[in-house]
């Protein structure tokens, strides 16, 4: 790993797929597995009885669904999290712009099986180029808080565009790209209502320091159907196992992740820490593991004791 004056990471354990791909290759394994999927339609709200002895209706634009447990994976914007009244506020939101740069080979194997990171670029946020060997293409993103977006003064388009210019394989090739919102600082305080579960973003389920949020989303999708066993089968309430097959996510995000979110945001100090690193293979391989995914964020900051950190400050004057 390499970490520069503007706190650039590299790392070589990543694999980057389209997304479009990705939701169609776990679509197919529900299908096979006898799931029945209605496409192309959209969730207008769901109705949740007074008698707890009848079924949660979905209304959608084709009709209405009789169910005995809902899982809302549907976004940062979650109308079934609408619908049972928790909160999600915006100033845990992030803007993100994005889009998939047509390149030739000699781009893609200049980046030598690695992605690019900076959490520098921006006071409150990412930005990254991912590389897509198959597609032949370099997916270039920029995240930022909200209340970061209201500081800085310009568009977010115009600082995203001024990221991509920078990049030195960047050629002005046309493109398309497209704005989304994702939850950056934290995660819902409940998460569902009796036999309703939130998960993925619609649970605000995202790392406040990377900005990543798939491995949180599958594992979420995971213990959620643990939960629905556990449920079906009478050895537990779906809710209460749920909670606590997620707490450790939910302490990593919730604990350990904004307490990383503030330090290095917020508090400014990863201008000194990243000064620190260089000097500690320790400190080094430590982000370069939870860049990875390899460690979590609470054994980072496990590993940033006070003693280590006391001693690689000192070693960055020499």
């Amino acid at each position: 790993m390499t970490l520069g004056r503007n706190r650039h990471f590299y790392h070589v354990y990543a694999s980057n797929v389209y997304r479009e791909e990705f939701d169609y290759f776990l679509t197919g394994i529900a299908t096979e597995s006898g799931t029945r999927v209605i496409d192309s339609t959209k969730v207008l709200k769901i109705v949740i009885p007074e008698n707890k002895k009848e079924k949660y209706i979905v209304v959608t634009q084709k009709g209405r669904e009789e169910c005995e447990i809902i899982l809302g994976s549907d976004g940062v914007k979650s109308i079934v999290r609408r619908h049972l009244g928790i909160p999600y506020p915006k100033s845990k939101w992030a803007v993100t712009i994005e889009a998939e740069i047509p390149v030739d080979r000699r781009v893609i194997e200049s980046f030598n099986e690695k992605n690019f990171g900076s959490i520098n670029y921006v006071q409150e946020g990412v930005a990254w180029a991912f590389p897509k060997r198959e597609g032949k293409t370099v997916n270039v993103g920029i995240g930022v808080s909200v209340n970061e977006t209201k500081r800085m003064g310009k568009p977010l388009f115009d600082i995203w565009k001024k990221f991509l210019q920078d990049q030195e394989w960047y050629k002005n090739q046309s493109f398309h790209h497209h704005a989304e919102i994702m939850p950056f600082k934290g995660t819902v305080d409940k998460l569902g209502y009796e036999k309703i579960l939130l998960l993925g973003d619609a649970a605000g389920l995202v790392d406040p320091l990377r900005g990543e949020g798939i491995s949180y989303a599958i594992e979420s999708g995971l213990n959620a159907a643990e939960a629905v066993k556990l449920q079906l089968e009478g050895k537990a309430l779906m809710l209460a196992a749920y909670n606590d097959l997620m707490k450790v996510a939910l302490d990593d995000i919730n604990v350990y992740g904004m307490k990383l979110h503030n330090n290095f945001y917020v508090k400014n100090k990863f201008k000194t820490f990243s000064k620190m690193i260089k000097k500690n293979e320790d400190l080094r391989n430590s982000m370069l593991n939870l860049s990875c995914g390899l460690i979590s964020n609470k054994q980072l900051v496990e590993n940033l004791s006070l003693s280590r950190l006391i001693l690689a400050y000192l070693r960055s004057f020499f």
